[in-house]
C-alpha cells in the first residue's frame, strides 16, 4: 500500500520490505534496528527522502543474538548493464551500519552522499564508526555520492560471495570519482573486506 506520513521510524529484529512505488511519502526513512529494504525503483520515496541509520544495537537475551547494526538494502535489477540510479536523499550512517545493492551480474548502480558519523563525544578521540559495504553480482559495482566523515571510520567492503580478486565493488564518488571521500583533513578511514573499493577525490 501507500504511506502517507511525515517520518518512519523502523524499530525490531525483522526487516521492512517496501514494495509499492511512494512517490507521495515526503518523509525521512529512520532505522533503528536491523534494515529496511527497497524493492522498486519508486520505493524509495519522492527523492528527496533522507535514510538514517541509527546504529542498532546488539543485546544476548537468553542466548539469543539480535540485530547489531541497521541497514539499508536497495534490491532490484534493472536488466541492463546501464547505470541505474536510486532517487533517495543523504544516507546518514551513526556508529555501525550497513548499505547493501542487491543486482545480478555485470551491473551499475549509484546511491545517494552517505554521511559517516558517530555518537562520540569528541570526534576522532573515541571508538571509530563501522560502515559494512556489500555489494552483489560479479563485476558489479555501486556508486555512492560524496561520502564525508566525521569520524574516523572502518569500511568494510564485502563483494558477497565472490571472494577475494572479485571486481565486484564499491566506487566511492559518482561519475569518474566527482565527490568521492571528504575526510574533511581531519579524519582517517581503514578499509577491509574482499571486495573491491574505488577512491574518487580525496579532500
Amino acid at each position: 500500500g501507500r504511506i502517507y506520513a511525515s517520518q518512519v521510524t523502523k524499530s525490531g529484529l525483522a526487516f521492512l520490505n517496501i514494495r509499492g512505488d511512494q512517490s507521495q511519502f515526503h518523509g525521512n526513512w529512520v532505522i533503528q534496528d536491523s534494515g529496511i529494504q527497497f524493492l522498486t525503483p519508486g520505493s524509495t520515496g519522492d527523492g528527496n527522502n533522507q535514510i538514517i541509520l541509527g546504529g542498532g544495537h546488539m543485546n544476548d537475551n537468553d542466548n539469543y543474538l539480535q540485530s547489531f547494526y541497521s541497514e539499508a538494502r536497495f534490491n532490484f535489477n534493472p536488466g541492463t548493464p546501464d547505470l541505474f540510479t536510486w532517487n533517495t536523499g543523504k544516507i546518514t550512517s551513526y556508529d555501525i551500519g550497513r548499505v547493501y545493492t542487491v543486482t545480478a551480474t555485470d551491473r551499475l548502480t549509484q546511491v545517494a552522499d552517505i554521511d559517516l558519523k558517530t555518537t562520540n563525544t569528541t570526534p576522532g578521540a573515541g571508538q571509530e564508526g563501522v560502515l559494512f559495504f556489500q555489494v552483489d553480482g560479479s563485476r558489479s559495482v555501486t556508486r555512492t555520492g560524496t561520502v564525508t566523515l566525521y569520524d574516523d571510520y572502518l569500511i568494510q567492503v564485502e563483494s558477497g560471495s565472490w571472494g577475494p580478486g572479485a571486481t565486484t565493488g564499491v566506487q566511492l564518488g559518482s561519475g569518474t570519482g566527482t565527490g568521492g571521500l571528504n575526510n574533511q583533513g581531519q579524519f582517517d578511514f581503514r578499509k577491509v573486506g574482499d571486495g573491491m573499493l574505488i577512491l574518487g577525490e580525496f579532500g
